[in-house]
This record gives structure tokens, sequence and C-alpha cells, in this order.
């Protein structure tokens, strides 16, 4: 849990003063690895995105690994 409400303070904290100057994008890059399974790591993220300036904007990303195999054709 403490990890992830560091990761969520820092984002919030990056993005607050960047933001000051220019609007932002901000990519999370597989989220949900550090939020799976972690409620109150969720609920952290949720309460510092909802208090971002308006012109910063948040993208995550949720990645899978693809393991179907690619037919061969012959």
């Amino acid at each position: 849990m403490q990890v992830a409400t560091n990761i969520c303070t820092n984002v919030e904290q990056v993005a607050t003063n960047e933001s000051k100057s220019l609007p932002l994008i901000v990519f999370l890059k597989d989220i949900e690895k550090v939020m799976a399974g972690n409620p109150d790591a969720y609920s952290v993220l949720k309460c510092k995105l909802e208090n971002l300036p308006e012109n910063v904007v948040v993208i995550g990303s949720h990645t899978q690994l693809d393991t179907r195999k690619e037919k061969v054709k012959g």
C-alpha cells in the first residue's frame, strides 16, 4: 500500500507543478499492476486524480501479453 500511495502522491505533485504553465498529459503505463487487488490504493489514486487541475489529462494503460500462437500456413 505504501508504494502505491507514494506513486499517487508523486504523480499528483508533478502533474500539479508541471501544469502551472501549460496543459499536461500524464500516461500511467501498466497502472493495473500497482493497483490490482488493492482497493485502498485505488481509492487514493482516484482521490488524487480527481483533485488534479483541469488542464491535466491522465491516461492509464492496461497491457496484456498475447499468448496466442500464430498459425503457420503450410
